[in-house]
This record gives structure tokens, sequence and C-alpha cells, in this order.
């Protein structure tokens, strides 16, 4: 009897301490973030970018002339100290990264929960993004996803270089939708990375009869200075509850102590980064660490943080 009594105080203790836990979590005021390593083109960099603290990878993906995604490669010129060389096939990456991004797979990495493909279309004919579009979705469908039978749970940003490449996001959610498979629509968003007029973009959005999962970045090879004047104007955006065509903001390719500081003041959700260790620094330090926090998988990349 006493015996019986000793588990039924221990398990409630359980159940207290669990109820602790998620009350805290639920209090946690603390902006989800992603550090976001930038250039992952070799499946050899996954998980050294990884132990470096990184919980979303960027790797670049490179069409033919038709559209037809070939290879994980950047290619010539690059950021400063990084190497361009690195390439993988395309299927065989979607593959392997696949794998990483699965509960239970030997080669689980639970931290990583973002997967950001740059899109290389700007070597291409914007004529040719739709197709291009469709060779993608294709792609993930049957390498990622598996058409429903992978596990595999990333969320995936669509990084398109220009506004006249939106093409490709309408071939991609036409395939997804031609293909019986809408569903990854809701684990999939936009981002136009080059820098062009944020009135031009929410009216590409609209044209596309996109208003959510939308995230905006802003930013240059860390080569070169980097103003915070349009960064700025995207936050007020984002901030803005009413304004659906911002969800997420953060600036590329930072590297520099003082840049990764002043990004962290002006309180982006995430930043693009060679050097994810060094982002890992400064979040630690005691003016941000009470402020951010690593994303986890449960943090919904398409809903806005907004600080009261």
């Amino acid at each position: 009897m006493l015996f019986g009594i000793t588990l039924c105080i221990a398990g409630l203790s359980v159940a207290i301490k669990g109820a602790e836990i998620s009350s805290a979590e639920r209090d946690d005021t603390r902006r989800p973030f992603y550090n976001i390593a930038h250039m992952v083109n070799g499946i050899v960099q996954i998980n050294q970018f990884l132990d470096k603290g990184a919980n979303a990878i960027e790797f670049d993906i490179e069409f033919d002339a038709n559209g037809t995604a070939q290879h994980t490669h950047h290619g010539f010129p690059c950021d400063c100290g990084r190497k361009c060389f690195h390439k993988e096939n395309v299927t065989e990456y979607l593959d392997h990264i696949r794998q990483v991004t699965t509960p239970g797979d030997p080669l689980f990495r639970e931290q990583l929960v973002l997967l950001a493909l740059d899109l290389k279309l700007q070597r291409i004919d914007s004529q040719n993004s739709h197709t291009a579009g469709v060779d993608v979705a294709k792609k993930l469908l049957d390498h990622y996803w598996q058409r429903g039978k992978s596990k595999a749970r990333a969320y995936l940003l669509l990084n398109l270089p220009l506004l006249e490449d939106y093409e490709f996001v309408r071939g991609f959610k036409e395939t997804l939708k031609d293909e019986g498979y809408e569903q990854y629509n809701d684990v999939t968003g936009i981002n136009f990375t080059g820098n062009e007029d944020l009135k031009k973009t929410r009216e590409v959005y609209e044209k596309l009869s996109v208003s959510s999962h939308i995230w905006q970045s802003d930013g240059i090879t860390s080569c070169l200075p980097w103003g915070t004047k349009r960064l700025t104007e995207i936050l007020k955006l984002r901030n803005d509850p009413d304004y659906n065509y911002v969800t997420k903001v953060y600036p590329w390719t930072i590297i520099r102590y003082s840049i990764i500081r002043r990004s962290l003041r002006l309180d982006v959700d995430g930043i693009q980064t060679n050097l994810p260790d060094r982002v890992i620094e400064v979040l630690k330090e005691e003016e941000f660490a009470s402020k951010f926090r690593l994303a986890t998988y449960e943090d919904d990349p398409w809903k806005k943080f907004i600080r009261i």
C-alpha cells in the first residue's frame, strides 16, 4: 500500500514538473531565431555547419538553360573567405537532407528546422522560371517528401533572386496541386532576395494570390558594406499586425561581430552567415540572451512574432 502511494506521489511530481515546463515554454518571451548557415552546398558541409550552431541551412540550386535543377552549386564569385567549388547532384543532396531532417533516422539532427533553397534563376531566361518551378516541385516530391511516405519535417523557404522570376512560384504551386500534394504548401514559404522595391514586391504577391508564408531578406555579399535603411523599413512592415506580406525578416550575409549585434538590436528574426558559431557567441551575450532563443520545429516560421 505504501509502495503504491509512493508511486502515485512520484507520478504526480513528474506531472507537475511537466506542467511547469510547458508553462515556462508558453511564457517564453524570447524571439525564435534562425541562425542560417550560408552556401551549404556540399553534403560534407551539412554537419560541419550544424556543429557550429546553425539551425537552418541555405544551399544553392543551379539550373540548366531549360530550367531543370542540376546541382547544389554557387559558383564564382562567392563570399570573401569562402570556397565556391562544393557541388552535389540536386537529387542526391535532397535524398541526404531528407535523412538529416527525419526523426529516427541515424543521420537525424533535431536542430535543423529550416532549409532555404537559393534558386539561381538569374542565370536562366525568365521565360523558363515556370518550368523551373515545376521541376523543383517534382524533385522535392520525389526525393524529399517522397509523395507522402517521407517523415522528413523541415520547413522550406524558396529564395527567388528577382521579382521577374515570380512564375517560378506559380509553376511550383500548380505542380503541387496537379500532383495532389497541396498540403506541402503548409511547410513552404517564399522570399524575394534581390533587395527590390517593397511596394512592387507586394504587388507581385498579390498577382500570385499569395498573402502568407512570406519572409523578406535584405543584404549583400559579406565582402561589401550594407546599410540598414531598407531593413528598417521591412521590420516596420513585419511589426504591423495588419500587414500580411512580411512574416519573418533576416539580413545577409553577416560575419562581423558589430553587424551581428547591430542586427539583433534591430530585432531581426534571423541572420544568414558564413560563421554561425560567431552568431551563437553573440546570442549568449547578456544583452541578447533574454531576448532571443534558437527556433525549434515547434515554432511556426509563418507566424509573426511581435513584441508587446
